[in-house]
């Protein structure tokens, strides 16, 4: 007999939305929220995602951006924009099952998950993310105050390309973007493809 297990899905536990977030000035915070706010307010809607990519990339100087979206109601993620993935990766189109087990992964480590090398670092083995560019990693899941909506991660292609100052600055600006979406009434679209379980 065949016994479902339920996949591990950890608690949410946001970040206190209502403080000043550590590792970044109220100028940075302000200079973030106003990138958001542009990204938000271009002529095309559906581009949302894709300047919110680019609003990321041009923060922190990565060189692979993925943004995933999450479904609470089936409990499975799905791609949103990805930035600097390679031909065979696809542009807008991601692998479903080659990459949606990397949201989870993140998920699963906590607040966020850092790498100085993926090529080094067991918890990536069998990751599609191997086969890019990228050797440092950082990984944090989007939420808001009662739901997580998404998942963040970004890759540099040089080894410890990203300080402490930088992971820590990274994880604030991404704890404001959980807020922003639901101040503007921004909604996940509906997936187009199949969604793959957790």
């Amino acid at each position: 007999e065949i016994v479902e297990v339920e996949p591990k899905i950890p608690e949410i536990n946001p970040p206190p939305f209502n403080s000043l977030k550590e590792g970044t000035t109220p100028t940075q915070q302000t200079a973030f929220l106003e990138m958001l706010e542009e990204a938000a307010t271009g002529a095309d809607p559906s581009l949302f995602w894709e300047r919110l990519v680019s609003t990321i990339i041009k923060q922190t100087k990565a060189d692979i951006a993925l943004l995933f979206g999450y479904n609470a109601e089936t409990r499975e993620w799905f791609p949103l924009s990805s930035y600097g993935l390679l031909n065979n990766f696809g542009g807008k189109e991601l692998p479903s099952r080659g990459w949606k087990s990397l949201p989870t992964i993140v998920a699963n480590e906590g607040d966020f998950m850092f790498a100085e090398d993926i090529s080094k670092d067991r918890r990536f083995v069998g990751q599609m993310i191997r086969g890019t560019t990228a050797l440092t990693f950082v990984g944090t899941t989007l939420q808001t105050e009662t739901a997580r909506i998404g998942s963040l991660c970004i890759g540099f292609n040089a080894q410890a390309a990203l300080t402490e100052e930088g992971r820590t600055s990274f994880l604030s600006l991404s704890h404001l973007i959980g807020p922003f979406l639901i101040q503007r009434g921004i909604t996940l679209p509906v997936p187009t493809s199949e969604p793959v379980a957790l």
